[in-house]
């Protein structure tokens, strides 16, 4: 047996990551402008709007 899925997963749409001591910019600053961009990502029109997957159990 090869155990095909039954492994968990996750679905990443994208990572950052910010020297804040280099950027001079806080933690509030950037979870601001990343959570901005994710409302414009999801928005309609938006990169990833509808966006659907495969439900795990119908892999099974």
């Amino acid at each position: 047996s090869l155990n095909f899925n039954v492994c968990p997963s996750r679905i990443i749409y994208r990572a950052y990551g910010e020297d804040l001591t280099v950027s001079g910019r806080n933690y509030a600053e950037v979870e601001a402008l990343d959570y901005a961009l994710f409302l414009e990502a999801f928005a309609p029109g938006g990169k990833f709007y509808g966006d659907t997957f495969t439900s795990p159990s119908a892999l099974s």
